[in-house]
This record gives C-alpha cells, sequence and structure tokens, in this order.
C-alpha cells in the first residue's frame, strides 16, 4: 500500500514579522522559529510541566512555531535511524567519496520526520546543529566530534507500514532559519542582525577554534615554546555558551592590571596602568577537556605540528607525526591543585585558559602543551578517550592504533580491502581494494577505526 500523501509544508516554521521568539531560561536567551534544539521530555508527556520522577529523555527538534504567551514551543521531531527500526534498513550506506569521513568518524544522523508536538519551553535544555551531508563534507560546517552536532540527508513519510525516503534539498534546507531583522544605526545606515540565537554561537565558537586555538596547536615551526597564548575579538554570547556547557571547568573572575601604551598626536609616547574585569575559564582536567571536545571538537587538546588543518582539507595523522598536545592529570593526581593559593592567570599546569575582558569583548586563549609523537601511548589513550560516544558501532573496541598497519587486509561491506592509510588523530583507516598485479583501484574507502578492526577479524575467519 502506498504511503498517504503528505505536505511538508504541515512541519515547515512558520514566518512571522518579526521573528516570533520566546526565552529560554536553561540557555539564558531567546530561542526563534526555526531553530534546532535539545529537549528534554517525560516518557509519557511533553505539554506538561516535567516532574523529576518520571523518565527523562532526550530529543532533537526543530521549532516551527511560538505560541502567543511564549510558554510553549510547536516541535517537529528530527530522529536517529536506530530509533525507528522500520527505517533502518531503508538508509543507504553513504558512497565510498569524502562524504564517508563523517560516517566514519561518528557523526550522527538525523531523519526528519512528520511528526509534531507543542511542549514546554522549559523543557528546552540546550540548542543542536544540524547541517545538510554535503555541507558537513566539505567541511563548511564541521561538526566532528560535538555532543549537538548532527548531518542529515533524508526525511521519511510513513503511512499504512510503508516506510517512503525523500532526499532533503540541500539548496533549500538552512540549518540557521531563525530568520533576520533589520536594524537602523545612529548614522541613518540599516543591517541585518540575524536572530537565529544557534547562528551566532555556531559562528562565535568556530572562530574561537579556528583564529585562537587551531593557530596555536598546528604552529608548524621546529621549536617553540610549549607555552603560548592568542588573542581577539570574541563575542560575549558565545564565552557564556562555554561557560555553561563546561560545568567540569573552574571558572575564576579576576581584576587585572595592565599596562597600555599611549601614542598622542605630536608623536610622543606615555603609559598608563589600567584594572580590567576578566573571566576565567580554566581547562585543567580530563573530565573538562573531554567536556570541551564535546563543545567546540575533538581537535581542542592535540593538533600536528608539521603543517595546518586547512579550512577545506582533511590532514590525516600518521604515526610518527608531531604534536603539540595538552596533558591532563585527574584531581587526585595534581598535588598542586589545591595549594590554597588564590587563582591568577599564571600556572604552570598544562592546560587551556580562556580569558575574557569584559569591558573590550577580547578573548585571550592561553594554552600549556608538550611536545610528543602520535605513536606515544598517552597520545593514544587520549585520541581513544576522544573517540568514545562517537561510535555508533563497535563501541566496545578500544584496542590502540598499533595493531594495524598499510597493507592489512580487511573485510568491509562484503569487499576485501587494503590499508592505505591509517588516521589516528581522526580514528578512522583509508583502505582501497586492489588488483591482482597488486596495484589499487576505484575511490578510497574512510571506515572506522573499530570498524577496521571488526573488518581485520572477519578476514582471519
Amino acid at each position: 500500500m502506498a504511503p498517504a500523501a503528505f505536505d511538508w509544508i504541515d512541519v515547515a516554521p512558520i514566518r512571522r514579522q518579526p521573528p516570533r521568539s520566546a526565552h529560554i531560561e536553561s540557555i539564558a536567551s531567546a530561542l526563534s522559529v526555526g531553530d534546532f534544539v535539545v529537549i528534554s521530555c517525560d516518557a509519557t508527556s511533553c505539554s506538561t510541566a516535567s516532574s523529576e520522577d518520571t523518565c527523562k529523555k532526550l530529543n532533537v527538534g526543530r521549532i516551527i512555531d511560538i505560541d502567543d504567551d511564549r510558554v510553549k514551543c510547536r516541535v517537529n521531531w528530527w530522529i536517529k535511524p536506530s530509533e525507528e527500526p522500520i527505517i533502518s534498513p531503508h538508509i543507504p550506506t553513504v558512497s565510498p567519496t569524502r562524504c564517508q569521513f563523517i560516517v566514519a568518524c561518528g557523526v550522527p544522523e538525523l531523519v526528519q520526520t512528520m511528526d509534531c508536538k507543542w511542549v514546554l519551553a522549559s523543557d528546552v535544555v540546550n540548542i543542536a546543529f544540524v547541517f545538510h551531508i554535503d555541507t558537513v563534507a566539505n567541511l563548511s560546517f564541521d561538526c566532528y566530534g560535538m555532543r549537538n552536532g548532527f548531518f542529515c540527508r533524508f526525511r521519511y513519510n510513513k503511512g499504512a507500514g510503508d516506510v517512503l525516503l525523500e532526499e532533503l534539498s540541500y539548496s533549500s534546507f538552512d540549518p540557521f532559519d531563525g530568520g533576520e531583522l533589520l536594524c537602523s544605526k545612529d548614522d541613518g545606515t540599516v543591517r541585518t542582525v540575524s536572530v537565529s540565537y544557534p547562528s551566532r554561537i555556531w559562528y562565535g565558537i568556530q572562530s574561537i577554534r579556528r583564529t585562537l586555538l587551531d593557530p596555536i596547536l598546528n604552529r608548524q615551526a621546529q621549536h617553540q615554546s610549549t607555552s603560548q597564548s592568542a588573542s581577539g575579538y570574541a563575542c560575549m554570547e558565545a564565552f557564556l555558551y562555554l561557560y555553561r556547557n563546561l560545568e567540569q571547568s573552574t571558572v575564576h573572575f579576576l581584576s587585572v592590571k595592565r599596562c597600555q601604551t599611549l601614542r598622542w598626536p605630536d608623536l610622543s609616547v606615555s603609559s598608563a596602568s589600567k584594572t580590567w574585569d576578566v573571566a576565567l575559564l580554566r581547562i585543567d582536567t580530563k573530565e573538562a577537556l573531554s567536556e570541551l571536545k564535546g563543545t567546540i571538537g575533538v581537535r581542542a587538546g592535540i593538533g600536528i605540528r608539521k603543517r595546518l588543518f586547512g579550512r577545506h582539507e582533511r590532514v590525516l595523522a600518521m604515526a610518527g607525526d608531531v604534536t603539540n598536545f595538552v596533558t591532563l592529570l585527574n584531581d587526585e593526581e595534581d598535588s598542586s591543585s589545591d595549594d590554597g593559593r588564590p587563582p591568577t592567570l599564571r600556572t604552570r599546569k598544562q592546560g587551556i585558559d580562556f580569558v575574557y575582558f569584559l569591558e573590550s569583548s577580547t578573548m585571550s586563549v592561553r594554552i600549556r602543551f608538550q611536545r610528543t609523537s602520535v605513536k606515544d601511548e598517552v597520545v593514544q589513550d587520549y585520541l581513544t578517550d576522544a573517540s568514545k560516544g562517537l561510535r555508533t558501532t563497535y563501541n566496545n573496541t578500544t584496542t590502540g592504533a598499533a595493531h594495524i598497519s598499510v597493507g592489512t587486509p580487511f573485510q568491509f561491506d562484503g569487499k576485501v580491502l587494503f590499508v592505505s592509510q591509517v588516521d589516528i588523530l581522526n580514528n578512522i583507516v583509508v583502505g582501497y581494494e586492489e588488483n591482482n598485479d597488486g596495484s589499487s583501484f576505484g575511490d578510497p574507502y574512510l571506515i572506522n577505526y573499530a570498524q577496521a578492526l571488526e573488518g581485520i577479524r572477519q578476514y582471519s575467519l
């Protein structure tokens, strides 16, 4: 029986002028129609106040309407294929192209459904970032390692027991569809301001990562200090987003005195000291670093020293590469974590500091790391820990990278492949099919590291 006809306009965001929004207490900001959110719902209902005794489940949805009182939001649900057994067999595997990288790395997939529900605004616990597969594959939106980062390809129409999958159009899918406002300035000019809170957060944290974190961790100099800093503009919303999502970090509010150099029109130079109010967000434990990786990306604490990561290319980490690596101890392993002294901006303990200057809206990122090789055991432990929670299959496999070498045969998707590269940093293996003469042919297969280990075991049987 053919699926019943369904008009997807019924689950499209409802546009109003000006765009309608609702204040969400958990994120201390307003969300508008078109934003993706993470919702904590009771197992029975989401339209009544949540009880502490009821079972809670986190769901991803898109706000398509907000009531007049700004108390409830109508949400269109987006689910993982594994949550709906009826559609799992119908989801095709990603073809062996660069798109397969996001699956190999474990970026979860969401599928749009026809289901909608009114939920309380107070049940929204966080925002989500959902991107089309094409934009994730070309690194326009790189959400690898982010807890709330997803990619999408399909929407499904269910009816009379049948399933019909429809491809989402790349050109019509907007991950930040919250609307825009025209704001006039005092000088008479008009500028466009995005209403979408997730849009402002995404570009804010990506700016921090690409202009502050990556230039430090991926410096190419052979000889460099293992304690470095970089400064630049950062919006306060992005810093507050880090503050709310990094619960294991330590936060201090300090007053620091800095000397400013003043240059006058007559070319004279003078200096004056000024006291600045700063907020210090310190990542100094393994748990805090794990949260940071889940918030802004898995490479938050490690970088390859020999070359920079390009914005639209993947750099594979090979055994023997030299890295800048942040080594952190647990609290019980660190004897200097509680020495009774007041917190300061200066410390010798390895970690990452986000120092936000409240008056000037600038941020200084300070990283203390060590120089080490990818093949070192401590780095492999870090990379194994970084991939936990990302692998949707073979979650119990945590074998070290030394067990896979170039040229090893393994089975994948009914074919025999041979390992050509092992990317330890991203936990993936690159494999090719080979002719009888040993030459490779066809497109490369990018496969999750744990899945490749399972393929080696199957080949040996």
